[in-house]
Formats: C-alpha cells, structure tokens, sequence
C-alpha cells in the first residue's frame, strides 16, 4: 500500500525546518502566476509558513509563464497576446523585452531557449539566447500543444494532434514527423539523464517512457491506473513526480522499479502543473484562479505543501 509522504507536519520539527531552508533556497524559493490577478508573484518563506509577495511590476497583464530562475517567458493577457523575456525577477526593477506575438510559449529548463506559437498565424518560433541577447528563428507553418526540449541545443519535441514530431532553432523548416501517440496526451519532457522522452497520457491513464531514438524505440509503461493526469517532471536521479485529479494527487515514480512508490493527498484537484526550481518544486494551479499549491520534493527531504496565500 502506498505511504503518502510527511506533510506540513514534519515542518514542526527543527530538522525539517533546517531542511526547508536549504530546500527553498533561501526566503525566496520563486515564481508562480497568479492567474485571478493576471500576474507573477514571488514565493517566500519556508514550508508551512509560506505565502506569497507582491505582484512583480509589469506593464502588461500575465496569461501565463513559464520561469526559470531569474528569467521569464511571459505571454500576455492583452486582446493580441504577444510573448515578452522578463529578466531580473527578484530585483527592484525587472526588464520585459518584447519577443514577438503569441499565444502560449515554451520555455527550457535552463531558460535559454523558448517556443512561441501562435495560433492565429498558425506559426511557431524559436528564440535562442535568452541569457545573453535573443535570437528569434524564422518562422515556420505548425502548432505545438506540448512541447519538450532536448536540453538546450534548441531542438524539442512537438506534439499537436498525435503525431509527435521534432523540430530545431537552426532549421525550423525542417520539422519532422517521428510517431504516432496513442491516448491524449497531458504533458511530456525530456531529460537525457533520465533515459528519454516522458509523457502524461490522461486517456490511457498512464505515464510512459521513450528511449532515445524515440522515433522507433518500444513504449515502457512506468505506471498505470492514473485518472486525469495534468503533468510530469523529474524530481531526482532516480525518480519523476506525475501529478493526477482524481482523486487529486502528487505521486512519485520510481524509474528504476518502474512502480508508484509515494504519493501526496492534494486538498482540491490541480489544472496545470508547473515546476520552479532544478525540476523538483512544483506549482500547481486552477485556470484563472490563484495558485493552489506549491510542493518541494525533495529527494530525502519529504514534501511540504507551501500554502499559497493573498500577498502580505
């Protein structure tokens, strides 16, 4: 039977106290989207005593983010959505730079490389060099639901319908159809470390593995019998964290027994998963409302549920 992990209570000990800092690195542990609000703000403090700050000063409304440290990829809640690099999160004065219009973007895990799609172009974009100075591609005829980067050589996997396909910042002409996905998928990312291609599928109620070369490597099913899958991440070396709405839950997969081994009772079923810091502290959320939740998982750390109060 699975044991669902310590919870807010383990803060209550020093131990756990001492370990939430180091896990949160610091007062600040980073930045979710307010979507009721239409805006970015920080999460501060440590688990069970976290809420979070003011909202960070843009000129804009936010529809959605995606952070990374420092940096963001924002789309805004403007009548003609456009996709904005917001650098300096955490400062007095952060920068937003105009990017180009979209209506959803998609941001690698080191935040140098971002996918903006537009919907109504039909278009999808590269731009490269988000830490230093930002290099949008050409761009190419397509959609992108679901987009996974292949680490930051400006390359990712795309999935609109079900047909996964690929395509690169260098040659954003050339994009490639590799597979047929069976099922809906919910989300997907790729970690070589981790041994490929991961994806969420809500129909078939299970989350899966492609090995490289994903194209014609055979599925390896890592955990069945998931209802409504919403996300999937990698949380440590060994392990990913796929999050599911019925009933509502965090659980922990472990690649190596390719079995659930924990799980964490959420208070109310999440919409979208989000994740804000080294793949392990995730942000989960209900569409136009506040943040539900922040978790950290931690490896040998528990899991806490960071409570995402109105801003103090």
């Amino acid at each position: 039977m699975i044991q669902p992990r310590s919870l807010i209570v383990a803060f209550l000990t020093a131990r756990a106290a001492c370990l939430g800092q180091v896990a949160l690195g610091g007062a600040q542990s980073g930045f979710v989207t307010d979507h009721a609000a239409q805006s970015l703000r920080p999460v501060i403090g440590i688990p069970g005593a976290a809420y979070l700050g003011r909202r960070v000063a843009l000129p804009f409304g936010v529809r959605e983010a995606e952070v990374r440290g420092g940096i963001a990829v924002v789309v805004s809640s403007e009548e003609e959505p456009r996709a904005y690099l917001v650098r300096g999160l955490g400062g007095a004065e952060p920068t937003a730079r105009l990017l180009g219009a979209a209506d959803s973007a998609h941001l690698s895990d080191q935040g140098t490389v971002a996918l903006l799609a537009d919907s109504r172009e039909g278009t999808l974009r590269f731009v490269t060099g988000l830490d230093s100075t930002p290099a949008p591609s050409l761009p190419a005829p397509g959609a992108a639901r679901l987009a996974a980067f292949e680490g930051e050589s400006g390359c990712a996997f795309l999935l609109g319908g079900k047909t996964l396909e690929a395509m690169c910042a260098d040659r954003p002409a050339e994009r490639r159809a590799l597979r047929e996905l069976e099922g809906d998928a919910a989300a997907m990312f790729y970690s070589e470390a981790h041994g490929g291609l991961f994806v969420a599928d809500r129909e078939l109620r299970r989350v899966i593995r492609l090995a490289p070369p994903v194209e014609t490597s055979e599925i390896e099913v890592l955990a069945e019998g998931l209802a409504d899958l919403k996300g999937v991440r990698a949380i440590s070396k060994h392990e990913i964290a796929a999050v599911h709405a019925e009933p509502a839950r965090a659980v922990v997969i472990d690649l190596r027994r390719r079995a659930v081994t924990g799980a964490i009772e959420l208070p109310a079923p999440p919409e979208k998963m989000a994740y804000l810091a080294a793949g392990r502290i995730l942000e989960l959320s209900r569409v136009n409302r506040s943040p539900l939740m922040v978790i950290d998982l931690a490896q040998d750390r528990g899991a806490f549920l960071i409570p995402a109060g109105e801003s103090q």
